[in-house]
């Protein structure tokens, strides 16, 4: 991020949100070396860090799968307080 910012980018971010539960799901309908096993989803879900504009960020969005196939993206709004780090304290939406 610092050396696209001293090259005068802007860095911007997308947070793809999905419950684990939601991911088992549409993994359960791949085969073969497409699917993962279940345990690598809840694996990878208790260690994900959410972005934080403390990064570094100059702009942040949620996106998230709308079925049956497309996105819904929403802006993220700069905290004015102390930004929550854990994905187990950020609020799904």
């Amino acid at each position: 991020m610092q050396l696209a910012k001293a090259a005068g980018y802007e860095v911007i971010g997308y947070y793809f949100e999905s419950k684990a539960e939601e991911a088992v799901r549409r993994n359960n309908a791949r085969t073969g070396k497409e699917r993962i096993p279940e345990k690598g989803i809840y694996g990878t879900r208790k260690r994900l860090q959410i972005p934080a504009f403390t990064e570094g960020f100059d702009a942040l969005f949620y996106v998230r799968i709308e079925e049956p196939a497309g996105f819904y993206i929403r802006e993220w709004i700069r905290p004015a307080t102390k930004e929550v780090r854990n994905s187990s304290e950020q609020e799904d939406i």
